[in-house]
């Protein structure tokens, strides 16, 4: 499968793991299981709660005024999440394509996860040694020069020659034949590849390192220049040096231990990509990322995106076969989702190069994840409740798109909403309208029919109006702040230059009016246009909140909602609002929990309808 720029083909290979290896996020902090409410059959635990509230951003929380009314509001939004699941699932919104795909592999993911949690860390310890070694070695930091070779022969030949030598100057000047070349770098105990930090921190006397073979140099020698003490250790107490020095090791080994794994169970698998869907794909990869240079947008799940709308006659074609099965383009993309390193933009070719090493990974992890399901890894409790999560958080997102794609705000609502907030609408512009005042409907009807029919307005004006202070000018106001006349002045707003608008009726009878014109008081205040869109947006959520709150309160009667509030007030949680991702076993990355959309308007609606428990 390694794509050849050459040949422009996509050809068979050997499927390996790479050697960056990412651990699986372990528990963050002992979380209690109480019950604090239950949705139908659905418990919601204390556990629940503090993951989604504390793992990400909440309104409210660091605040201690408003610290309690922060988890109360994440309560009721959790629950109106499993509400909108259960009757999301009762509209097969987890059965059609997409949502199937997008759970399918989400498990996948979660699976390999619990397999690295079963395979990798649990066999992995850190012995008093390790830690006591890592100690001496995080207190110093090291100034080196790091000297090239061609190879370990000629590296042995130059350490040799330095290690007869107390300044290593006049050597390298008289080899620069054999130095290819010369890098001064600090090194520092975790901080790097493990093999140039052990052959620094195992210089001796002579200050020289035996050759090492380092991934971005090649054949290395080290000369210790310095060793000065190490910053960040100094700022930890011993109880925190201990734990940083453990935690660096640990992932050391799990690295070691996960690819030594990897390499076992992917061994003689091979997999063979469409070489005309992969290029299909990478040329509209390639447009895609010039695109997002221009738009200064990298984020992985946007370049996804960008590929499914495009490739969309083709998400159901095979992409890559392998062992008899095959992943199609939807399933490639959707795994492209957990993908942890971003591409970048590149020429063509480059692109190319870079697709297939990434649809290469895919597949890797996608091998990996079929080894934990045939041990059943699927059915695990904490396969289970993630997977569960998630669904329920999609589905329950649907759902509310679902109603939301109902509600529609009519030019009427519109102007009533932005007359009762005139105070906000009507006081940045002016308009100015040719206006005839009628007494009544009938009246006005007539007079509208004779305008149709080629009546002079301001003539009809100067007869028909009750509007005393613009019967003299024909009914002409002049620029009037909307403010004044906001019933006139919004629908002016609402309408083009030259509309005949009316009969609209006003306290003081029916209007008919010609807009005149339209104009703002001052240059820094937003487009008459962005106003009336920002008017009819910010009503329409209004208008969609309410059939969301409505409906959640009918929900909440039909699936009996229990709440225990004396359990609430003893969750603690931390206060600082932070983004927190999760590190998925072998490779990849997704978020810790999913983003909680707040919900609480609803508990207005029902309070005292349902079960509170103290």
């Amino acid at each position: 499968m390694n794509f050849s720029a050459r040949q422009k083909v996509v050809v068979i290979a050997i499927l390996t793991v790479t050697s960056s290896v990412l651990r699986a996020q372990g528990p963050l902090i002992s979380l209690p299981e109480d019950t604090l409410a239950m949705v139908g059959p659905l418990p919601i635990t204390a556990r629940d709660l503090i993951e989604r509230i504390q793992l990400l951003p909440w309104p409210e929380k660091e605040n201690p005024a408003t610290y309690d009314t922060a988890k109360a509001k994440g309560l009721y939004s959790l629950i109106a999440e499993k509400l909108f699941a259960l009757e999301g699932r009762k509209h097969n919104l987890a059965d059609d394509a997409k949502a199937r795909i997008a759970i399918a592999t989400l498990e996948q993911a979660l699976v390999r996860d619990e397999l690295y949690k079963r395979e990798i860390r649990s066999k992995v310890d850190v012995s008093a040694d390790e830690i006591a070694e890592g100690l001496r070695r995080f207190g110093s930091q090291l100034e080196v020069l790091s000297l090239s070779v061609r190879s370990k022969a000629e590296g042995d030949s130059l350490a040799r020659q330095l290690a007869k030598s107390s300044d290593p100057n006049p050597i390298i000047g008289s080899l620069i034949g054999l130095v290819l070349r010369v890098d001064t770098m600090i090194i520092r105990f975790g901080g790097g590849e493990l093999a140039v930090e052990h052959a620094a921190y195992s210089t001796g006397r002579e200050r020289v390192s035996s050759p090492v073979f380092s991934r971005s140099s090649g054949w290395t020698v080290l000369y210790l220049l310095d060793r000065s003490p190490n910053p960040a250790a100094s700022r930890m107490s011993l109880r925190e040096r201990r734990h940083h020095v453990r935690e660096i090791i640990k992932a050391r080994k799990e690295q070691q231990e996960a690819h030594r794994f990897s390499l076992n169970m992917l061994s003689g698998k091979r997999a063979r990509t469409d070489s005309s869907v992969f290029m299909l794909l990478a040329t509209m990869l390639h447009e895609g990322l010039q695109q997002m240079v221009e738009e200064r947008s990298f984020m992985v799940s946007e370049w996804v995106d960008y590929l499914k709308r495009r490739s969309e006659p083709y998400l159901e074609k095979p992409l890559v076969r392998l062992n008899g099965r095959s992943l199609s383009v939807e399933d490639v993309l959707e795994a492209l989702r957990y993908e942890d390193r971003p591409m970048r933009p590149a020429g063509v070719e480059d692109v190319q190069l870079q697709f297939n090493e990434v649809i290469k990974r895919v597949v890797e992890l996608y091998l990996l994840s079929q080894v934990g399901y045939a041990r059943g890894l699927q059915h695990s409790s904490a396969v289970q409740r993630d997977v569960r999560t998630w669904s329920d958080a999609w589905i329950a997102q649907r759902y509310i798109h679902m109603l939301s794609d109902t509600v529609a705000v009519s030019e009427q609502e519109v102007r009533e909403f932005m007359m009762q907030n005139a105070d906000y609408y009507g006081r940045a512009y002016e308009v100015s309208v040719h206006e005839i005042l009628l007494p009544d409907l009938e009246s006005a009807m007539r007079v509208l029919d004779e305008i149709e029919q080629g009546e002079g307005f301001e003539q009809l004006a100067r007869t028909w109006t009750t509007r005393n202070e613009w019967r003299e000018s024909g009914g002409e106001s002049g620029y009037f702040l909307v403010l004044q006349h906001p019933a006139i002045g919004i629908a002016a707003l609402q309408h083009d230059v030259g509309e005949i608008v009316g009969p609209l009726r006003l306290p003081e009878g029916y209007s008919i009016f010609k807009i005149l014109g339209k104009r703002k008081r001052a240059e820094d205040v937003p487009a008459i246009e962005e106003v009336m869109a920002h008017a009819q947006k910010e009503l329409l959520g209004i208008k969609r909140q309410r059939i969301v709150d409505r409906m959640l309160a009918e929900l909440s009667q039909e699936f009996l909602v229990h709440v225990w509030e004396g359990r609430l007030r003893r969750v603690e949680i931390i206060r600082s609002n932070m983004v927190t991702r999760r590190l998925i076993g072998f490779g990849g990355v997704m978020m810790a929990v999913p983003m909680l959309q707040p919900q609480w308007g609803w508990m207005r609606e029902v309070r005292g309808r349902i079960q509170i428990i103290p």
